[in-house]
């Protein structure tokens, strides 16, 4: 007896089965009902995954991503996420870091009084410059803990931009080791982009 191996759409109606079992596992327990986003998002899915031609996927694609509000590849990282934890990967799960402020208060307070500094009267400073002074600061907080090796750079004859290229080096090495002391007092100085939001 020769056995015949399911074809890709014998196996989405098997999972449809299975989709179909759950779902109505969801309508009988209120604790695994699916929010209104979820139920959007699994239809959405089962349309992508639905065997068509590159054309037709693309275009299913662009109105997914389009209904969703999303980028397509938000929606692309969705279906392979469907695919590698099935249900679990429509669970709702809320950053950690939601409602937080991402700088420090030190840093945070620091951009507002340059920036309100910088745009008094006729005087405009974009977010960039407030950016750029923040890294400045930054800086210097890290030239402090450095003078010793600063010093030795010196000893080897290193000055002017041949010096601040090795600090520079210097400070992402230490960056990406143990960090710096002034970190625990005002916190890790916050990259250029979340300083110009």
């Amino acid at each position: 007896m020769e056995v015949e191996p399911l074809s890709e759409n014998d196996n989405s109606v098997e999972e449809d089965k299975s989709v179909e079992f759950l779902d109505q596992r969801f309508l009988e327990d209120s604790k695994l009902r699916l929010s209104g986003e979820q139920r959007l998002n699994l239809e959405i899915i089962r349309n992508l995954r639905e065997p068509c031609d590159r054309l037709t996927y693309g275009k299913r694609l662009e109105e997914a991503a389009k209904k969703l509000g999303k980028s397509e590849r938000t929606v692309r990282r969705l279906i392979k996420s469907w695919e590698e934890k099935g249900m679990a990967a429509l669970a709702e799960v809320p950053r950690a870091d939601k409602g937080q402020v991402r700088k420090s208060e030190y840093w945070y307070n620091l951009s507002l009084k340059i920036y309100k500094q910088g745009n008094k009267g006729s005087d405009r400073m974009t977010r960039t410059q407030v950016a750029e002074k923040i890294e400045t600061q930054a800086y210097e907080f890290a030239k402090k803990e450095l003078e010793v090796e600063i010093s030795r750079l010196e000893s080897q004859e290193f000055r002017g931009e041949g010096l601040d290229w090795e600090l520079k080096k210097l400070i992402k090495i230490k960056e990406k080791a143990e960090g710096f002391k002034y970190w625990s007092k005002y916190g890790k100085p916050p990259s250029t982009r979340t300083v110009e939001r």
